[in-house]
C-alpha cells in the first residue's frame, strides 16, 4: 500500500518514471493489486517506456483482464507499443463486439485497427453499423473517410469530409472536429484541402476559447 501511495504521489506531481519504478514494486508485492497494475501501466505509458508496460501488461493479464481499464490499455498497448501484436488486439476487440454489441467504443477502435491493418472490408461493416445508429457521429464519419483513403479513394474522402463540415450548424462545428478534420485531410495527402478547412472555420473561435484552443486553427 505504501509503494502504491508513492507512486500515485509521484504521478500527480508529473514525476512518472520515479512512479512507475515506485508502482512496479508495489505490483511486485501485490501482484493482483489492479489499481495499482492500472497506475503503473499509464505510469509506464507517460515516461515512453511503452515496450515495458506492453510486458508488464501481458504479465498481469490473468488477474487484470476482467478490469474494463486495465483491458483498454492493454489491447491499446498491443496494437501500438514496440513488440505489440496487432492482430491479437483485433480478435480481442472482435470477441467483445460479439459479448457487447451495444458497445460503440470498442466498435470505433476495432474499425480503426482494422483501416491500420488493410482490412477495409471488415472496417466498413462496422462503420456502416456505428453510421445507421448515428449518422451525426462524427468519429464514424472520419472512419470512413480513412478506410476510403486506404482504398485509394481519396477524392470520395475528401468530399464525404468536405460534406460533413459543410452540414453541421455553426454549434457544432467544433475545434476538435475542425482539427481532426485537417488531420486526416494531411494524411490523406491534401494538405491544401486540409488549411482550407482550418481558413473556412476561424469563426469557430470563441473570444472565450484559450489561447493555446485558438492556435490550433491558424
Amino acid at each position: 500500500m505504501a509503494w502504491r501511495l508513492l507512486g500515485l504521489a509521484l504521478f500527480d506531481q508529473g514525476q512518472y518514471v520515479p512512479a512507475a519504478d515506485a508502482l512496479r514494486t508495489a505490483v511486485s508485492i501485490k501482484p493482483d493489486d489492479v489499481l495499482s497494475i492500472n497506475a503503473c501501466l499509464h505510469a509506464m505509458m507517460l515516461a515512453g517506456q511503452d515496450a515495458e508496460a506492453l510486458a508488464m501488461a501481458r504479465k498481469s493479464e490473468y488477474v487484470a483482464v476482467a478490469d474494463s481499464e486495465f483491458f483498454e490499455t492493454y489491447l491499446g498497448l498491443e496494437a501500438g507499443a514496440p513488440g505489440g501484436d496487432k492482430a491479437k488486439a483485433i480478435d480481442a476487440r472482435k470477441r467483445l463486439a460479439v459479448r457487447r454489441p451495444e458497445n460503440r467504443a470498442n466498435k470505433t477502435r476495432l474499425a480503426s485497427l482494422l483501416i491500420n491493418s488493410g482490412k477495409t472490408d471488415e472496417a466498413d461493416k462496422l462503420i456502416a453499423d456505428l453510421l445507421k445508429d448515428d449518422p451525426n457521429d462524427a468519429v464514424a464519419v472520419q472512419l470512413k473517410a480513412a478506410s476510403l483513403g486506404r482504398q485509394s479513394k481519396v477524392a470520395d474522402a475528401v468530399q464525404l469530409l468536405q460534406k460533413y463540415i459543410a452540414t453541421r450548424e455553426a454549434k457544432d462545428r467544433t475545434v476538435e472536429l475542425i482539427v481532426n478534420t485537417a488531420r486526416l485531410m494531411v494524411q490523406l495527402g491534401q494538405p491544401d484541402e486540409a488549411l482550407k478547412v482550418l481558413t473556412d472555420n476561424r469563426s469557430v473561435q470563441d473570444p472565450k476559447t484559450p489561447q493555446d484552443r485558438k492556435t490550433a486553427l491558424i
